[in-house]
């Protein structure tokens, strides 16, 4: 080849995509802006329009869950005994059972007399569902147009219509990628899309939501997340916890009925007794009431004329139980006073009672007044 040869070579013409700008918007006017609140399908938990997944290990009834999660959308009840559902059509991919499992399960829920919603819509393992990327978002789609009124789609379980990574693809990668195709569809279509999902089989004890299966991808890539955690197997007691973009971060004390119940209104439902806060202030307050010194000292104060008592340690230790018929467990003069300490704010908010304590010869003496104005 000499150097007067010349080789011709096709550049490609940038000219040809036509890349869209961007448009910006400053900080005033994005604060004049008329943006409409956020819309729910659970209120302070579940955002209407996103990605939703909730992780648990295995055997946790997740899928019970969600089927108690979709009878209460499709009725506008409360979810968890706590939290408002606002009345919209679901859509349930079971996708490990036949039809038999949820109907089974549903009655269980629901009880046997139970006349189960018209708006909830089954899509079981017996159909032919496709993996995402060949054929699953098509087939949403076409189930979303046919039931228009449908704001909550469940998918049990996530890793049924996912396929494997490509092998110049990282898992991040992959699981963002998933997830964002089908956030695509449920912002087009104003849904929610929950994934259930397994926790990773390495527990991770920083931070529960490093327990959900596949990469950080899943967690990065999701509008909300929730987690079941259990101590062991078996244990029908779990922490229910919440995050995402729009929702303040909680940890809820819930509780599994696994019975079947003879009244006929169903079992086999997650309870919610409170924020671990809420649960902590019941036990106390539960202690506070059944503790024999402060029953005593309230039939007592309440008995008297002027709603006053003054006693001391040794006479409540000596002459409580048959003073007001009560059980007093404290042994000593110090025993008394720390409870007395403990309960003393409880004891002016619940019985409108309060006390003050004066030293005499060494010894403490208790004055307890009700507060009559």
């Amino acid at each position: 080849m000499g150097d007067d040869t010349f080789i011709n070579i096709d550049m490609p013409d940038f000219n040809e995509k036509e890349i869209p700008k961007l448009n910006s918007i400053n900080a005033h006017d994005l604060q004049c802006l008329d943006i409409p609140p956020i819309e729910w399908i659970v209120d302070d938990v579940l955002p209407l329009g996103g990605i939703g997944v909730l992780s648990a290990p295995p055997k946790s009834y997740k899928s019970y869950m969600m089927l108690s999660l979709c009878l209460s959308v499709c009725r506008g009840e409360k979810f968890l005994d706590r939290f408002q559902c606002h009345r919209a059509d679901c859509i349930y991919f079971d996708l490990e059972s036949s039809r038999r499992r949820p109907r089974d399960r549903m009655l269980q829920i629901a009880g046997d007399n139970a006349v189960l919603p018209y708006n909830l819509h089954f899509v079981t393992a017996e159909e032919d569902v496709k993996p995402l990327g060949e054929g699953f978002e098509e087939q949403l789609m076409g189930m979303l147009t046919k039931f228009p009124k449908t704001k909550l789609v469940v998918i049990d379980v996530w890793q049924m219509i996912r396929k494997d990574a490509k092998r110049t693809q990282t898992a991040y990668s992959k699981d963002y990628q998933d997830n964002r195709i089908l956030g695509e569809i449920a912002r087009e279509y104003n849904v929610t899309l929950m994934l259930i999902t397994h926790d990773r089989k390495m527990k991770d004890t920083s931070d529960v939501f490093n327990n959900i299966s596949g990469s950080t991808g899943t967690l990065g890539s999701v509008d909300v997340a929730w987690k079941i955690s259990r101590e062991n197997r078996t244990d029908d007691k779990a922490i229910f916890s919440i995050t995402g973009r729009d929702l303040k971060p909680q940890e809820l004390s819930i509780w599994f009925d696994g019975e079947e119940n003879h009244s006929g209104k169903g079992g086999f439902q997650w309870h919610c007794n409170g924020t671990e806060e809420e649960v902590e202030a019941e036990r106390e307050l539960k202690e506070f009431k059944y503790n024999g010194v402060i029953q005593l000292i309230y039939k007592m104060v309440t008995a008297s004329d002027n709603g006053e008592w003054t006693t001391d340690a040794s006479n409540i230790l000596e002459n409580g139980e048959a003073l007001a018929g009560v059980t007093i467990r404290e042994e000593s003069g110090k025993a008394i006073s720390n409870t007395l300490k403990r309960f003393r704010k409880m004891l002016l908010e619940n019985m409108n009672i309060e006390y003050r304590v004066k030293q005499i010869k060494h010894i403490n003496v208790y004055t307890f007044k009700e507060n009559r104005k």
